[in-house]
Parts: C-alpha cells; sequence; structure tokens
C-alpha cells in the first residue's frame, strides 16, 4: 500500500488554521533539526529561511506566516538566546548587583546617596 502525499489543490481546500498549524509544524521541526546538530547551531537561521520560503509557497499566506512567526520564536528561544550570555569575569563581592553593599567604604570609590550624581 503506497502512501500517497496530497496534491497542491487538496492544501488549497484545507482551511486557513489548518495550513497555519502545518506551517507551525514544519518550522518547529526545521528549528528541531538544527538544535539537534550540533555544526548548524553556529548557523541559526540555515534551515529557518528555507523552511519559510516553503511553506509560505506550499502551504498559502497563512502557512507561510504562522511558519515564519513560529521559526523567530523558537530561533530566539533555543539558539540565539544563548550566543548573548556574555562572561564578564569574576563577580565582585556585595549586594545582588556587583556592587559595594552600604555601610562599606573601600578607597578611592566616592560614595554618593541614592538620588544625586556624584559630578
Amino acid at each position: 500500500m503506497p502512501i500517497e502525499l496530497p496534491g497542491a489543490s487538496a492544501i488549497e481546500r484545507l482551511p486557513w488554521f489548518v495550513r497555519a498549524l502545518l506551517g507551525c509544524c514544519t518550522a518547529a521541526l526545521a528549528i528541531s533539526l538544527t538544535y539537534a546538530t550540533h555544526p548548524l547551531r553556529a548557523f541559526p537561521l540555515l534551515l529557518a529561511f528555507p523552511t519559510v520560503v516553503l511553506s509560505s509557497w506550499f502551504l498559502g499566506m497563512w502557512g507561510g506566516i504562522a511558519c515564519a512567526l513560529t521559526a523567530v520564536i523558537l530561533v530566539h528561544a533555543f539558539l540565539t538566546r544563548a550566543q548573548f550570555r556574555v562572561f564578564c569575569g569574576e563577580r565582585q563581592r556585595g549586594n545582588a548587583h556587583g556592587g559595594v553593599p552600604r555601610g562599606v567604604h573601600r578607597p578611592g570609590l566616592v560614595h554618593t546617596p541614592p538620588g544625586r550624581s556624584a559630578y
């Protein structure tokens, strides 16, 4: 029993929300392949762009829009967020923001009350 893929006319007859859901699924598949293949992580949009173009071609406007939005969200969430984390060296002792705790005076540092400028 061979499996027959639906033709373009059959896909055009699907409701818009079904085509949008198929677009979301194709974007999720492309981003998961990019995430699973370690060398592709350096190029997060390598599979996303062709996926959006092909989804727009075969699934129509709603499928392409849903695919593009899903790809943008997933690329940001899984692939590019880790690239923007920067290690800034050792944290200084102090409060949660790395500053000097209140009441501690270190030579060379000018202590200004909150709301006032040092200049």
